[in-house]
């Protein structure tokens, strides 16, 4: 996967977006003790990596986000995967939800 990309399942195929100039993690407006969780546990788990991989354990971290639509929990998400230079990949709950 390319790093620059942000991917969205679909039931029709995976889509492929580019990030715009406006999704980082400094644009989001967060509270400044939130802002630096959120900064402090990036960095930690981006530099356990070889720990992780010494111990033979999956590198895995996860952060529930939860709030009312529009809140910002994808713009946070895209925000964290642009910081670690990972893609963001995308499953609508309703995609799921829908096709059983």
């Amino acid at each position: 996967m390319n790093s620059s990309e942000i991917l969205r399942w679909t039931r029709n195929g995976i889509l492929r977006f580019s990030w715009s100039r406006f999704e980082s993690f400094e644009k989001l407006i967060l509270t400044p003790p939130l802002r630096e969780r959120f900064n402090q546990r990036l960095t930690l788990f981006s530099r356990g990596e070889s720990d992780f991989h010494a111990l033979q354990l999956p590198w895995r971290y996860g952060i529930y986000l939860y709030g009312p639509t529009g809140s910002g929990k994808t713009a946070a998400s895209r925000g964290m995967a642009r910081q670690l230079n990972w893609s963001h990949f995308t499953i609508p709950s309703h995609e799921i939800l829908d096709s059983h």
